[in-house]
């Protein structure tokens, strides 16, 4: 055993709740192998688009995350199941990766 703990110490802290952290799924998405027509629908559909005076809120704002650069998106870790059903549309031609983070 690396490490044991005090004695004394009868229960496990959860860090999140100890800092009030929120977790969070950051996900980096691929869309290389769409054609531009693919990746302008995707991309809209993520972001969402302006029509004259009208905003068309994104996928990702719905979700109450964030976009963070190109293809890298901030989604808070209970919508990250309703986010996974909605870029099923374009699998298997859409890659995802992620990484858990707390903030």
């Amino acid at each position: 055993m690396l490490y044991q703990a005090p004695s004394g110490l009868d229960t496990i802290l959860d860090a999140s709740a100890l800092f009030n952290l929120t977790p969070y799924v950051l996900c980096e998405i691929d869309m290389s192998s769409l054609n531009k027509k693919e990746k302008v629908e995707v991309s809209r559909a993520l972001r969402g688009k302006k029509v004259k005076n009208y905003e068309y809120k994104g996928f990702v704002e719905v979700l109450n995350g964030k976009k963070l650069g190109k293809g890298v998106f901030l989604i808070p870790e209970p919508k990250e199941k309703e986010f996974d059903d909605f870029l099923s549309k374009w699998d298997p031609k859409v890659r995802i990766r992620k990484m858990r983070v707390w903030i």
